[in-house]
């Protein structure tokens, strides 16, 4: 990850490998933005995996929550169909405690714009 000053955040734009999901063997590599802001409440992450031109996942937290979104519905309809209670993942002491959830279709579409965007003004020498 590359500090960029415009955006104010470490940012990485390429590939990244992920080994397994579970017990599942993935090895595979896979397109990914990524981005974490330092923020004076709390730190905030994004990251989008493009797996092919038709699956992506997207994963957004923030102190309390944690956002996921993707191209998979059966994905998407876990998330959605549990009670929010199921959804609270309960800390140790000293843990931050978060909820989780669906993403908002546009709190990612907003992700990838705004990261484009800082990678067209890089690509013309408008960020230093």
């Amino acid at each position: 990850m590359e500090w960029n000053q415009y955006s104010r955040s470490f940012r990485y734009n390429g590939k990244v490998g992920i080994g397994n999901i579970g017990d599942i063997q993935v090895n595979k590599k896979v397109d990914a933005y990524i981005e974490l802001v330092e923020r004076g409440s709390g730190d905030v992450f994004d990251m989008y995996l493009k797996v092919d031109r038709n699956t992506w996942y997207y994963i957004a937290y923030s102190p309390g929550g944690l956002q996921v979104l993707s191209s998979n519905r059966a994905f998407n309809d876990i998330v959605y169909e549990l009670k929010a209670s199921d959804r609270r993942v309960k800390a140790k002491q000293g843990e931050a405690q978060y909820i989780y959830s669906l993403a908002a279709a546009r709190r990612l579409e907003l992700f990838i714009d705004r990261f484009e965007e800082f990678e067209e003004l890089e690509e013309e020498g408008e960020v230093f």
